[in-house]
C-alpha cells in the first residue's frame, strides 16, 4: 500500500479527477501510483532524467499491479511528451530556476486548460514571476510539512487573460497563502523574516544596496502584525 505523506498528498489534492497527468521527476512513482489506484488520474505519464530511480519505479509500479495505467518515460524534463497531451503536470521537489526552465522549453503547455502543478525547492519568487511572464495564472497555492521541512506548492493554469502582479511578499510566500494563514504559515512567515533581516543586515554591512531587502522586510513584518492581531481577536 503506498501511503503519501503531507507533501505529496497536498500536491495530490490539485489533481483534476480523470485527467492524464504527466508526473516530472517521478522519482520511485509513490505519487503516480497512488493517483491511479485512488481513482484521481485516468492515466499517468511518469518520466525521470536518471535511470536508476525509473527502474525501482517500475519494480514498484507492477508490485502495485497498476502497469498499464503508467506508462514510465526516461526523459528530460517534458521533452517527448507533448505527444501525449497531458492535462494537469506535475513538477516537484527541483529548484524554481530549474522548473522555470522545463516550462520555457514545454511551449505546448500554453494552452487554455493545461494546469501545472509546482513545488518548488527554491526561488519560488522567481517561479511566480515567471509564470505570470508566460501567461499563467495562480489559481491555488499551499504549505505542507514533511521531514522537517516546510514547502509550497503552487497550482497554476493557463490563461490568456493577464495577470497582475504581485508584491515582493506575494511572490515569495504565495497570495493564497499568505491569505490562508493557520499556524504553519506563521511558523514559515517567521523564517523568511529571519531570513530577510540576516540578508540585509549582510547587506548593510557590506555597503551594498538593500532597497528590496528592506521593502520584503517591511511587507513580512506588516503581514505578521495582521495575522498576529486576527489571533488575538479569535
Amino acid at each position: 500500500m503506498i501511503i503519501l505523506d503531507d507533501r505529496l498528498r497536498t500536491i495530490a489534492s490539485f489533481v483534476r479527477r480523470g485527467s492524464l497527468v504527466a508526473d516530472v521527476g517521478c522519482d520511485h512513482a509513490y505519487l503516480s501510483i497512488w493517483l491511479v489506484k485512488n481513482n484521481i488520474a485516468r492515466r499517468v505519464i511518469a518520466s525521470d532524467i536518471n535511470e536508476k530511480p525509473l527502474y525501482k519505479a517500475q519494480k514498484n509500479i507492477a508490485a502495485e499491479g497498476v502497469s498499464e495505467l503508467i506508462t514510465l518515460r526516461h526523459c528530460s524534463g517534458l521533452s517527448g511528451i507533448e505527444q501525449n497531451n497531458p492535462d494537469d503536470i506535475i513538477i516537484a521537489g527541483m529548484g524554481g530556476e530549474q522548473i522555470i526552465s522545463i516550462l520555457e522549453e514545454a511551449r505546448f503547455l500554453r494552452k487554455e486548460g493545461k494546469r501545472l502543478i509546482l513545488q518548488p525547492m527554491t526561488r519560488p519568487e522567481r517561479l511566480r514571476l515567471a509564470l505570470i511572464r508566460m501567461g499563467f495564472t495562480i489559481k491555488d497555492e499551499s504549505l505542507a510539512a514533511a521531514e522537517g521541512w516546510i514547502y509550497q506548492i503552487i497550482c497554476a493554469e493557463y490563461l490568456e487573460a493577464p495577470s497582475k502582479s504581485l508584491t515582493p511578499a506575494e511572490y515569495l510566500l504565495g497570495k493564497h497563502i499568505i491569505a490562508r494563514g493557520g499556524a504553519l504559515f506563521e511558523k514559515y512567515l517567521d523564517r523568511h523574516i529571519n531570513l530577510t533581516a540576516a540578508r540585509l543586515s549582510a547587506k548593510r554591512n557590506a555597503k551594498h544596496e538593500c532597497q528590496d531587502e528592506q521593502l520584503l522586510l517591511h511587507e513580512l513584518i506588516s503581514i505578521q502584525k495582521r495575522a498576529l492581531s486576527g489571533a488575538a481577536v479569535k
